[in-house]
């Protein structure tokens, strides 16, 4: 049996220019592995390339970085955007059953990464419904409001009027289901887009 022999290459690469060469020096790397194995493949057909790694970088965007040690510079980590879950449904605000469609809708924010900042049940009115929108937009700050329930076709379901009467850009596209069945596939809906603060009001 022939004993095991093993080579290591290292490469490295300079650049004046505020770009990053790591490719570069890989590239070298994998380049000198497979010149070495096609100078004795003749001799030894079992010859691998086993690994091809970045061991260190400095300069650039992201500063230094040395293998098994943390970066020493990261990149600003991107908010969870905060949300606001409504759910409008006259029972359900007189504490008659469960919030399954609000659960719902609190379980999507957590897998999708997301902040739920505050959840409440209101009656369906109009006007109660106008002003708990812009309280989570305007005064909370919330980047999203989900609202579930009255989207019927029942005299009191008025959730999308109400919407429209504060939103400043409708997004139907966005509309979608969210889970759990039934309470949370709408009939009939409104999705809006609008800058902080820019909620219409009266």
């Amino acid at each position: 049996m022939r004993p095991k022999a093993s080579s290591c290459s290292r490469q490295r690469s300079r650049t004046v220019g505020r770009t990053g060469v790591e490719l570069e020096a890989m590239t070298a790397a994998a380049v000198a592995a497979l010149t070495v194995y096609d100078m004795v493949k003749g001799v030894e057909r079992g010859v691998t390339v086993e690994r091809v790694a970045l061991i260190a970088k400095s300069g650039g965007r992201s500063g230094e970085w040395r293998r098994g040690d943390e970066p020493r510079t990261r990149r600003p980590e991107v908010e969870s955007p905060r949300t606001a879950i409504v759910t409008v449904s006259t029972s359900k605000s007189r504490g008659e059953g469960e919030d399954l469609s609000g659960n719902s809708l609190a379980e999507l924010v957590a897998r999708l990464g997301g902040e739920v900042a505050g959840r409440e049940m209101i009656a369906d009115d109009s006007e109660l419904i106008a002003e708990r929108l812009r309280h989570w937009a305007d005064e909370v700050g919330c980047a999203l409001v989900l609202t579930s329930g009255g989207t019927g076709f029942a005299p009191t379901d008025v959730t999308p009027e109400a919407t429209r009467a504060v939103i400043e850009r409708e997004a139907p596209a966005s509309r979608r289901r969210c889970g759990s069945p039934p309470a949370s596939t709408l009939a009939t809906g409104c999705s809006r887009v609008a800058s902080p603060g820019s909620v219409d009001r009266p």
